[in-house]
């Protein structure tokens, strides 16, 4: 039975690691355009935090903050939340996802209806 706790532990950690993304994905879409309060920093899948990592090129503290990005920034962040997407960030298909949409319009989009 000993030999089940490092997975089980294992197993416990990932579960709060997604509990940790959730409550901070929706505190943030509480807060509107993050303006008068800025956005909590979203871990990333490996947990760790963006304000924590030196390679993070910006803090995406309001919706301001994501429009300013550059499609370079932009497709870090991406690759960085969703690491087994292709992103291309530079060229004809600058910005968008593997599915083809361009993730700005769908980040905009989400957190448009969030705010309201």
């Amino acid at each position: 039975m000993s030999a089940a706790l490092p997975l089980l532990l294992t197993k416990l950690e990932g579960k709060i690691d997604d509990w940790r993304r959730f409550e901070r994905k929706n505190y943030n879409r509480a807060l509107g355009d993050g303006d008068a309060v800025p956005f909590a920093p979203v871990p990333f899948p490996d947990s760790s935090l963006p304000d924590a990592n030196p390679s993070t090129p910006t803090l995406l503290t309001s919706l301001a903050a994501i429009d300013a990005l550059e499609i370079a920034e932009l497709g870090e962040y991406c690759s960085r939340y969703y690491p087994a997407r292709v992103y291309t960030v530079s060229g004809a298909g600058a910005g968008l996802g593997a599915d083809g949409a361009d993730e700005r319009e769908r980040g905009r989009a989400g957190s448009a209806v969030a705010g309201a």
